[in-house]
């Protein structure tokens, strides 16, 4: 008898799959509307529409019937639709076309005067549906379906496919710090330190590829963190959306660029930092490559010792008052050792 409960069981599962192949899945809710004026645009095999009752740009079910648009096409429908909700599929008021009553194409310079689509913002990272960016190169249409890949169109015509928005920027004319050499590859959200050396901001994950500390980069490919900032010699622990930067004019090799706003940010102190970093300990006469650290301990306080453009630099933090500063910038590590002996 438990056997033959669990194959009707399974049996009613396989029978309700069924329906939503055939389209009889009872447990859909339909709302129905008819003769809706819409505004659709194609994004390669993906339409887009922006209801006249609704004033928002979505995504269609299906591929409408009876609007022939070519890729970057736009055109204007009045059509019966309906919206689908729940149904084992979970559908949560996704929009078809049932049919289309009347249609005809609208030209791109029509589309740009009726304001439906909003200006593009370079803050931002990701975005989804269509943006307006006008340069010098002309009116593109940037658009995405998905929020992670990225389609470009300038005045009508498509101009490239992206996997981020640094890139459709670069050919649009918008990031003209970016040449085409340049390779950018995700490298996720992930837990960052960050220290402020001089005039110029370092980074270090420990992560693949990113486990060294390297001059960061902000989407305009420059020095200077957007969403932070740290007095010379501070140092901070944050989280954010990064990309790895290679190649180019510039030969960048695994440089952090920060695409996105950071969360979590904690200043930290020297010693903190040296124990999250295991960092090796300062030894008399000590050769360091570029950009490595080491840490040095005494009765009044941590220091932090790198190496950088053929110096050494010199940080030291008081215990008692937790302030920062740069003791110096030395050329032999034989000086680092007398000046850790004078304090």
């Amino acid at each position: 008898m438990r056997v033959t409960n669990k194959l009707m069981i399974v049996l009613a599962f396989f029978l309700a799959v069924a329906g939503i192949i055939h389209g009889e899945d009872e447990m859909y809710f339909h709302d129905n509307e008819s003769n809706v004026g819409m505004t659709i645009f194609r994004c390669d095999g993906v339409y887009l529409a922006y209801l006249d009752n609704q004033k928002k740009w979505e995504r269609l079910h299906f591929a409408p019937r009876g609007v022939g648009l070519d890729d970057g096409g736009f055109a204007y429908a009045v059509a019966d639709v309906d919206r689908a909700y729940g149904g084992l599929a979970g559908l949560s008021g996704e929009l078809r076309v049932l049919r289309v009553n009347e249609s005809h194409p609208v030209a791109f310079k029509e589309i740009l005067k009726r304001g439906l689509i909003e200006d593009y913002d370079p803050a931002r990272y990701r975005f989804w549906g269509l943006r307006i960016l006008k340069t010098k190169r002309g009116t593109h249409i940037a658009t995405s379906t998905n929020g992670i890949a990225y389609r470009l169109y300038r005045d009508g015509n498509f101009v490239g496919s992206y996997k981020t928005t640094l890139e459709l920027e670069r050919d649009a004319g918008l990031n003209t710090m970016m040449d085409s050499t340049v390779t950018l590859q995700s490298a996720g959200k992930l837990p960052f330190y960050v220290m402020r050396l001089g005039k110029t901001y370092y980074a270090y994950a420990s992560h693949m590829d990113l486990n060294k500390w390297t001059p960061l980069l902000n989407r305009m490919f420059k020095n200077d963190p957007v969403y932070f900032s740290l007095e010379d010699g501070e140092a901070a622990e944050l989280q954010t959306t990064a990309l790895k930067v290679n190649g180019g004019k510039k030969k960048y090799e695994n440089a952090p660029m920060f695409v996105d706003s950071v969360d979590l940010f904690q200043k930290i102190r020297y010693d903190a930092l040296a124990h999250h970093l295991r960092l090796k300990p300062w030894e008399e006469g000590a050769s360091l490559e570029e950009a490595e650290f080491r840490q040095y301990q005494d009765k009044s306080g941590q220091y932090l010792i790198v190496y950088l453009d053929k110096n050494y630099w010199v940080y030291y933090e008081d215990h008692s008052e937790q302030k920062k500063r740069l003791l110096g910038k030395f050329r032999k590590a034989s000086d680092v050792d007398k000046a850790l002996k004078r304090q």
